[in-house]
């Protein structure tokens, strides 16, 4: 009966250090000139330069992450041929849940020459 206490006990404070600290943002991509959704753009979160957690859009342009540890923190949204946009954002235990709403990317159009075959 002991040993089956020690169990339990250990598996409570496992779960209750898991979900401590913990937040999500969400959010959804869209192209600026178009409004159109961005599907599987990859979404970011830094601090100083080193990976937190990341994800990609849905093909809604919408996504969630979960299990961000509170905090200050950079969020990059990716997507090839669009430029990188950054935001700042914040999680805290009074704003557990934030919602970035609309990230809107530009297109990053690189004019190439023409080649000639011959």
């Amino acid at each position: 009966m002991k040993n089956y206490t020690y169990q339990l006990l250990a598996y409570l404070l496992m779960i209750a250090a898991t979900s401590y600290g913990q937040g999500e943002v969400s959010g959804i991509v869209l192209d600026k000139n178009t409004r159109e959704p961005i599907p599987y753009a990859n979404i970011i979160i830094k601090s100083n330069d080193s990976l937190i957690t990341g994800g990609i859009t849905e093909d809604n342009g919408k996504f969630v992450l979960s299990k961000v540890p509170f905090g200050s923190y950079t969020l990059e949204v990716q997507y090839i041929g669009y430029k990188t946009e950054v935001k700042s954002i914040e999680l805290t235990k009074e704003d557990k849940k934030l919602s970035l709403d609309i990230i809107t990317i530009i297109e990053d159009a690189v004019a190439l020459e023409a080649v000639e075959v011959t």
